[in-house]
């Protein structure tokens, strides 16, 4: 089990602070049914746990792979809402996107 995955386990809840743009969804995802409802869509990594969530952005805001954007409880610059999240297989998607520090953080690879 890897090191992140045994405190996700001890905790109810894990939020994170920061977290890597994976991909921008300017029209949202394509499976939404009400079309005049869907609002632009961030695929995001943590940076801490490397949870998987989606963030529905802020009207005019934009983001950028790999852009480091704060997801935190604190106002957000450009996040409205975190729209879903998922604990899963994160962690394999790390080393084709972003090196590991020394802290366990993720930075993204130029």
């Amino acid at each position: 089990m890897a090191v992140h995955e045994e405190v996700y386990m001890h905790r109810k809840h894990v939020y994170e602070e920061h977290a890597y743009v994976l991909d921008y969804l300017p029209y949202g995802r394509s499976s939404e049914k009400s079309r005049h409802l869907v609002v632009p869509t961030a695929q995001i990594m943590g940076e801490r746990y490397f949870t998987l969530l989606e963030a529905e952005l802020k009207v005019g805001a934009t983001v950028a792979v790999p852009e480091r954007i704060y997801i935190g409880r604190d106002r957000r610059e450009k996040v409205d809402r975190i729209i879903s999240t998922s604990w899963s297989s994160g962690r394999a998607l790390v080393p084709n996107v972003f090196a590991i520090t020394e802290t366990g953080s993720a930075t993204p690879i130029a």
